[in-house]
């Protein structure tokens, strides 16, 4: 059954904090040279409008040149040295690093409605986007140039599948392994390596029921865990370790919730994002409140960690959140938030 279309649509530097843990360093040598950033890192955020914003140290956030479409944001990847692909209505790319943007690809999946619609496998120097030709995948190899977008053909899928297929999000594991959902047919597909076809995995449905009517599920990867979100208010966030065959829900999450995304800032913990209950990180196996400095009431939709390094060898790690009261910056893994910029906010990057 064909579900519906949904879109959905740094601020004071403590001068002292506790690191969350050893690959935190203190930093005491504020207000000499040493405290200046050695290698300053780039952040992108685009928000409801339209409007993509950026920063190289989370304290100066300016406007990028992509002025306001009235296009919702999708998803958002740094696929290059200095290239962005951005997915509204349709996927534009930066081959400057911001400074200009262009068409790149005008068939993507109209029902791939978050960040896991593209997916940048490093491992493969490959940028896969849900596509609404062929199967679904479309990829590129050169960093989302416009020239060079390729469908996947049916011989890139195992033999014997039938049916209709179209996928709509992806997800990369640790062990790079990737995986695409067809949230329109209900199908889940895997592949191992870059030159390997696309096998189906298939789901009991009494295991987890993907297909339930009313659902909308998307992909995201924690480790070498496959974790599956209902952006629909029904099931929640599930969860495979063993790629696809078994499935569990995460218990810990408000009943009737809206998931808005999953994530893993340095793919070491897990947050969830919901539509007005707030952010929630995974603890012993269980999902629990993770809003202290974030508003109540709000949205949460995407989460991306830096890490910051210093000139004297500092480092400290420094995690992003976009919401739709703006943008907060944790540099305890989460555990507590500030606000840097006000706004509606969707994908971080």
């Amino acid at each position: 059954m064909r579900k519906p279309y949904m879109f959905y649509t740094l601020a004071v530097l403590a001068l002292s904090a506790v690191a969350f843990n050893a690959c935190n360093k203190r930093h005491n040598n504020l207000g000499s040279n040493e405290d200046e950033l050695q290698t300053p890192y780039s952040v992108y955020f685009s928000d409801s409008a339209g409007i993509l914003y950026n920063t190289n140290n989370g304290d100066v956030i300016k406007k990028l040149v992509f002025p306001a479409d009235g296009y919702p944001s999708r998803a958002l990847a740094v696929t290059g040295p200095a290239h962005i692909v951005w997915v509204k209505k349709n996927a534009h790319v930066s081959m400057d690093g911001g400074g200009t943007f262009g068409p790149t690809n005008l068939n993507v999946n109209p029902f791939a409605y978050n960040q896991s619609a593209i997916l940048y496998a490093k491992d493969q120097e490959r940028v896969y986007l849900a596509g609404s030709q062929g199967y679904g995948v479309i990829y590129n190899e050169k960093n989302g140039d416009p020239t060079a977008w390729q469908i996947e053909p049916a011989s890139g899928f195992d033999n014997g599948i039938t049916g209709a297929v179209s996928i709509t999000s992806y997800a990369q594991l640790q062990n790079l392994e990737i995986f695409g959902y067809d949230d329109i047919n209900n199908r889940l597909f895997k592949k191992d390596n870059k030159g390997d076809a696309w096998s189906e995995v298939f789901i009991d449905v009494n295991n987890f029921p993907h297909d339930a009517v009313g659902t909308s599920f998307s992909l995201a990867a924690y480790k070498n865990v496959l974790v599956a979100i209902d952006s629909s208010d029904s099931l929640g966030v599930w969860y495979s370790t063993n790629g696809g065959g078994n499935w569990s829900q995460f218990a810990g999450l408000p009943a009737a919730t809206k998931i808005a995304f999953a994530g893993a800032p340095f793919n070491e913990e897990l947050f969830v994002g919901t539509y007005y209950q707030g952010l929630y990180r995974l603890q012993a196996g269980v999902m629990v409140p993770a809003n202290e400095g974030l508003e109540a009431g709000i949205i949460v939709r995407g989460i991306k960690g830096k890490l910051e390094r210093y000139k004297n060898d500092d480092e400290k790690r420094v995690v992003y959140l976009t919401t739709n009261k703006g943008i907060y910056r944790s540099y305890d893994i989460g555990r507590n938030w500030t606000k840097i910029k006000d706004g509606n906010f969707i994908n971080v990057y």
